[in-house]
C-alpha cells in the first residue's frame, strides 16, 4: 500500500524465515545490511515480477528498474539506460518472453499494435529519465512480464486470418508471397454476402470450387442477392461445355456442370417461389421449397385450397408433376368448388403447350445420360432434375383414358361421401366429359338422376339422402322404382315425364326376365316370362300393393297419347299390362276402379278381344271363390 517491498529468506531444512540480506557495493567491497526496515532501494516500488528463477526486477515509481540476485544478495543494475526503456532485453533463461513497461488507464488494454502509442510512451519515458520530471505522468506506467512464441509463416497467416485483421494478413501474404484466397474467403464468410460484397470478395477468389459450393448452397438474404448469386454461378460454369475433342473428362468438370444443373433448377424454383407468393421473399421459405420434392410442394398448396399458386406449379413444373397429378388434384379439399380448379383436370390428352423455358447447353442427351448413371439415392438427384431434363427422362408420359375414368370416379365418389355435395360431383364429371373422357357419360347420367332425385322439390329441399355410392350400387330397374318411390296420384305422371320414362329409355326398353338356371348335371331351366318394360314391371308391383288409383292414371296418361308420350310401346303392351293389372288387384270392392282402367284401354280387335274374354273368366272364378268361402265361413 504503502510502495515498500519487504522480503523474506526462507530455509527449508530448518523451516525458519528470515529477513533477507541486502548486500551493498562501496569501492569494490562487499557490504552486509540487514533491511529491518524499508530501505531506499525497497521504497516507491510499483511493481515486482520474476526475471529469472533467481533475479527479481523491481519496478520503480520513477521508471527505473533495479534487479537483485536473491542468490548473492546484490543489486545487479543500476541506471543502465536500456533498462528504462518500455521493452527489455531478451531474457536468455526464459526464451519467448519480454518485459514490457506499459501506460495503461483503468478503460484500455495494452495493444502491440498500437504503435503510435508506444511511440509516444517512449518519447514520454525518454523526457522523464532525462529531465527527471513529470512524475505524475510515471506513475502511470506499469511493468509487467509479457509471453511472445514463435510461429511460423502459415501459422502467422492463420492467426491474422483468425482474428479477422484482413489487412493486415493481405500486406503479410503480399510479403511472404503467400496466397490471397484466405483473406478474401475470411472477408466473404465475415461480410453481410451482399451483392457488392459478390463483387469484391467472392469475384477476386480463384478457388472456383469454394465460389461454386457459395453460388450453390448459400441463398441470399434477399431476392435481389438470390438472383445475383446464381447468376454469378452460372457465369462460373459456363466454361465446361461439352465438346467433341474432349472424350476423357475429369471428375471435377462433370461436378461443375452438376452443379450448373443446380444453379438452373434453383432459379428455376426461385422464379415459382415468388410467383406463388405474390412476389413475397423469405429465406427460411424459399430455402425448404428450392430443395424439397416438387410434389410435396404440390400437395401442401392443394392441400390448403391455393388453387392459383397450384395453377402457375403445373405451369411451370408439369414434367416434375405429371407422375403425381392425379394424387396431387385428389388433395384439394372436396368443398371447394370444381369450377376454380377446372383449368387443373386433366382430359384425354397432356396440353398442347406449357410454359417452359428455353434449353440450357448443359441439360442435353449427354448430361441426361450422364445423369441416368448415377445411383437412384444420389443426395442431389431432385435438384438436378429441371425441367428440360425431366422431360428429356420421361417422355411425353400421359395417364391413359381409363385411368382418368377411374380416377374421376373414385373422385366424385369421395366428394360425395366427404362433403355430400352433389352438385360438386356433377360438375366434376361434366368437365370430364367435356375434357375428352367419354366414358363416363352414363355415370354422369347416373349423377344427374340422383341429383334430380335427391333436389325433386322446386325449392330445393333434400327428398332423400341416398348416396352415390348407393345409388350406383342399385340396379337400372331399382333406380327407376326410386325415382316413383314417393309418387301420388297427383304427382305420378310429371314424375314419369320429368325423369323415370326418359331414364327408361336411355338405359332400355325392356328387361328381360328370362333367365337360365343351370343345374348340377348341365341341364338348364328356364324362365319363359316375357320381357316387360321398367314400366310394365312397376304398375304390376304397385297394382299387387292395391294402389289402384296410381295405375288408373298411369294407364289413362299412356292411352291418351300412346305412340307420343312413349309410356308404352304399343297397343298390345299396354292391353297386357292393364289386364295383368286389373288381374292382381285383390280387393273386392273397387270395381268401378278397374271398370275405369279397361274403360281407357284402346279398343282394338283381335288381341284385345282375346285378352278380356280371359279376364272375365279369371275374374267371374275369382268372384264365384270369394262367395263360396264366404258362405263356407258362415
Amino acid at each position: 500500500m504503502n510502495g515498500c517491498l519487504h522480503i523474506f529468506k526462507l530455509d527449508k531444512e530448518s523451516c525458519l524465515v528470515t529477513s533477507f540480506a541486502f548486500r551493498v557495493r562501496t569501492n569494490s567491497q562487499v557490504t552486509d545490511e540487514l533491511l529491518n526496515g524499508c530501505s531506499e532501494i525497497l521504497a516507491d516500488i510499483v511493481d515486482f515480477t520474476w526475471w529469472s528463477d533467481h533475479i527479481l526486477t523491481l519496478g520503480k515509481r520513477n521508471g527505473f528498474v533495479t534487479m537483485l540476485d536473491i542468490l548473492s544478495g546484490l543489486k545487479l543494475i543500476e541506471n543502465e539506460p536500456i533498462y528504462s526503456q518500455p521493452v527489455v532485453e531478451r531474457v536468455q533463461q526464459f526464451e519467448g518472453y519480454l518485459f514490457v513497461l506499459e501506460s495503461l488507464s483503468s478503460e484500455n488494454e495494452f495493444d502491440l499494435s498500437n504503435s503510435n502509442r508506444i511511440t509516444h510512451d517512449l518519447n514520454q519515458r525518454e523526457e522523464t529519465s532525462e529531465n527527471g520530471s513529470n512524475l505524475s505522468d510515471i506513475s502511470k506506467l506499469h511493468w509487467s512480464l509479457r509471453s511472445f512464441s514463435e510461429r511460423s509463416v502459415p501459422e502467422m497467416y492463420k492467426i491474422l486470418i483468425g482474428s479477422s485483421k484482413h489487412q493486415a494478413a493481405l500486406d503479410f501474404a503480399d510479403r511472404h508471397g503467400l496466397d490471397r484466397d484466405e483473406v478474401l474467403k475470411s472477408q466473404w464468410l465475415g461480410s453481410g454476402q451482399g451483392i457488392n460484397d459478390i463483387h469484391a470478395f467472392l469475384s477476386n477468389i480463384k478457388d472456383k470450387v469454394f465460389v461454386l459450393s457459395e453460388c450453390v448452397n448459400k441463398v441470399g438474404s434477399s431476392e435481389e442477392v438470390a438472383k445475383a448469386l446464381l447468376a454469378f454461378g452460372l457465369q462460373l460454369t459456363n466454361g465446361y461445355k461439352f465438346s467433341e475433342s474432349n472424350s476423357q473428362e475429369s471428375d471435377e468438370i462433370w461436378d461443375f456442370r452438376m452443379s450448373r444443373l443446380q444453379l438452373l433448377q434453383f432459379h428455376d424454383r426461385l422464379e415459382t417461389f415468388i410467383g406463388i407468393n405474390m412476389g413475397r421473399f423469405s429465406v427460411q421459405e424459399y430455402s425448404k421449397f428450392r430443395v424439397m420434392p416438387m410434389n410435396e410442394a404440390a400437395i401442401a398448396l392443394a392441400e390448403t385450397g391455393k388453387i392459383g399458386a397450384l395453377n402457375l406449379l403445373f405451369k411451370r413444373h408439369l414434367y416434375s408433376l405429371v407422375h403425381f397429378m392425379l394424387d396431387i388434384l385428389a388433395a384439394i379439399p372436396e368443398t371447394i368448388p370444381v369450377q376454380t380448379y377446372a383449368q387443373l383436370l386433366p382430359g384425354k390428352s397432356p396440353p398442347a403447350s406449357t410454359a417452359m423455358r428455353e434449353e440450357d447447353w448443359v441439360e442435353c442427351d449427354k448430361m441426361v445420360s450422364f445423369i441416368n448413371k448415377l445411383p437412384e439415392n444420389h443426395d442431389i438427384g431432385s435438384q438436378i432434375r429441371t425441367e428440360p431434363v425431366v422431360k428429356r427422362l420421361l417422355g411425353s408420359f400421359w395417364p391413359s383414358t381409363d385411368d382418368l375414368a377411374v380416377w374421376y370416379k373414385n373422385r366424385a365418389r369421395d366428394i360425395d361421401s366427404y362433403s355430400g355435395l352433389l352438385d360438386n360431383c356433377l360438375c366434376l364429371i361434366d368437365f370430364a366429359c367435356q375434357k375428352g373422357v367419354y366414358g363416363l357419360k352414363q355415370f354422369h347420367e347416373d349423377i344427374s338422376y340422383l341429383h334430380q332425385l335427391v333436389y325433386a322439390d322446386n325449392d330445393g329441399e333434400i327428398s332423400t339422402s341416398m348416396s352415390l355410392v348407393a345409388w350406383e350400387q342399385l340396379s337400372d330397374y331399382e333406380k327407376f322404382r326410386t325415382m316413383l318411390q314417393r309418387c301420388k296420384e297427383e304427382n305420378v305422371v310429371e314424375s314419369l315425364r320429368n325423369k323415370a320414362i326418359p331414364f327408361m329409355h336411355k338405359r332400355s326398353h325392356s328387361v328381360t326376365l328370362a333367365t337360365q338356371q343351370h343345374t348340377a348335371d348341365g341341364h338348364s331351366e328356364v324362365d319363359h316370362t316375357k320381357g316387360e318394360s321398367f314400366l310394365v314391371r312397376w304398375l304390376k308391383e304397385i297394382s299387387l300393393a292395391n294402389k289402384l288409383d296410381l295405375c288408373l292414371m298411369v294407364i289413362e296418361e299412356g292411352c291418351r297419347e300412346l305412340q307420343s308420350c312413349g309410356f308404352f310401346k304399343n297397343e298390345v303392351e299396354v292391353v297386357d299390362c292393364a289386364l295383368q293389372c286389373v288381374y292382381l288387384f285383390t280387393v273386392t270392392d273397387r270395381w268401378s276402379t278397374m271398370s275405369a282402367i279397361l274403360s281407357k284401354l284402346p279398343h282394338k280387335q283381335g288381341s284385345f278381344c282375346i285378352k278380356w274374354t280371359q279376364l272375365a273368366q279369371n275374374i267371374l272364378l275369382y268372384y264365384f271363390q270369394s262367395v263360396f268361402l264366404f258362405v263356407v265361413n258362415h
